[in-house]
């Protein structure tokens, strides 16, 4: 049984999944190539790229921006542990990293940590402007790891094998 979306019960038929795994990789592609791509015409495949953003499998599109053409970075990995797990201090927490722009990503983690987060900063400097204002938002443990080479970006998700395997059932 296909996967439904629960806002607008849309299908993730073979279609949907196909048109999904090129957007995610190329969400510049023109609606003609797409439809060639996947065997539709251009008017069916608008449509079915429409369905796909309103049920909100597509929440966006974005540029692989090359940060090396920017100028000089770094990139820190930050282990997060907080001093207190209530309510309160978690959405303190949370309304902290959102105000801080060179916070990219953060993930709520299972073991000794309690969030991950990604950060991008001009340079080292700016990093402990950034640990400043976590510590001063609950943190009470922060490990930095300073990343000295990224060996694999991220391309994609892993579409087809998730919905695969979802369709098990």
């Amino acid at each position: 049984m296909a996967k439904l979306s629960r806002k607008l019960k849309l299908r993730l038929d073979e279609l949907n999944l196909r048109i999904l795994e090129i957007l995610q990789t190329r969400g510049r592609i023109t609606f003609p190539k797409l439809s060639e791509e996947v065997g539709l015409s251009t008017s069916p495949c608008f449509i079915r790229v429409r369905k796909l953003e309103e049920a909100q499998f597509i929440k966006g599109y974005f540029a692989d921006v090359n940060l090396e053409m920017i100028g000089a970075h770094v990139k820190v990995l930050a282990a997060v542990m907080l001093d207190k797990h209530d309510k309160h201090h978690e959405d303190k927490f949370r309304r902290c990293i959102e105000g801080i722009p060179e916070i990219v990503s953060a993930y709520q983690v299972s073991g000794p940590y309690d969030y991950q987060l990604l950060c991008v900063c001009p340079d080292i400097a700016q990093y402990q402007e950034v640990a400043t204002q976590l510590f001063e938002a609950g943190v009470t443990k922060l490990e930095s790891l300073v990343i000295l080479k990224t060996i694999k970006e991220f391309s994609g998700f892993p579409l087809r094998r998730i919905a695969e395997f979802n369709r098990r059932d």
